[in-house]
């Protein structure tokens, strides 16, 4: 016999999601404050970000939350071309890589 299956596929992504998070309880993340002023500091003061969102860039970024992982976001203040979305993922990876291999000596 076959579970009854939602028609409603929203639904079901719902149910699917609900049941993840029941399985995983409450995954927590965190990031000492001093990497991330390291980290905010280097993205203010990179010249390649600066050309890209002016001054400031930290002003114009966001800092979201998806299940267990963290995100620096450009928070659509200032409007990418496609260039320079690829040129600021760029930067962002090189300074969150240098950052944390900082944080491991």
């Amino acid at each position: 016999m076959d579970a009854e299956k939602p028609d409603n596929i929203g639904e079901r992504e719902r149910d699917i999601e609900r049941i993840f998070r029941r399985q995983m309880g409450k995954p927590q993340v965190g990031i000492r404050l001093d990497i991330l002023r390291g980290i905010m500091d280097d993205i203010d003061s990179n010249s390649s970000l600066n050309a890209i969102f002016g001054p400031h860039v930290t002003s114009k970024l966001g800092i979201i939350a998806e299940v267990n992982d963290l995100k620096i976001v450009d928070a659509k203040i200032v409007e990418l071309k496609k260039e320079q979305e690829a040129e600021f993922l760029k930067e962002l990876s090189g300074i969150l890589k240098r950052n944390a291999e900082d944080s491991r000596l």
